[in-house]
């Protein structure tokens, strides 16, 4: 029986954000691919959904899982405005959605 590679899971800090993803890279788009939305969420108010790749995080493109971890790991201390760069899973149009963030961090 043939093994699977191992994927990595990311989940965003605390749960706040609301999405779970893994690191996607193919020939034609690198990033984070979105698996699952939660209603209601942080990201649901953004529009990702579920095949959506997250490509760039306020412009650092995003090169391997280890990036997607440091990206959230400072936006999560610092807070502030958000810029996501998204390749959409259905059509493969690129759209930006930007959005503060400040609230869903903890003092």
């Amino acid at each position: 029986m043939a093994r699977r590679p191992a994927s990595t899971l990311h989940l965003d800090w605390n749960g706040k954000l609301g999405i779970r993803s893994t690191f996607f890279k193919s020939s034609d788009v690198m990033g984070e691919r979105v698996d699952h939305v939660q209603l209601g969420s942080f990201a649901d108010q953004l529009r990702l959904r579920p095949g959506d790749t997250i490509v760039a995080i306020n412009g650092t493109s995003l090169a391997d899982a280890k990036s997607w971890d440091l990206a959230i790991d400072r936006i999560s201390k610092l807070g502030g405005w958000i810029t996501l760069k998204i390749q959409a899973g259905d059509t493969g149009t690129i759209a930006y959605r930007t959005a503060n963030l400040g609230s869903l961090i903890e003092e």
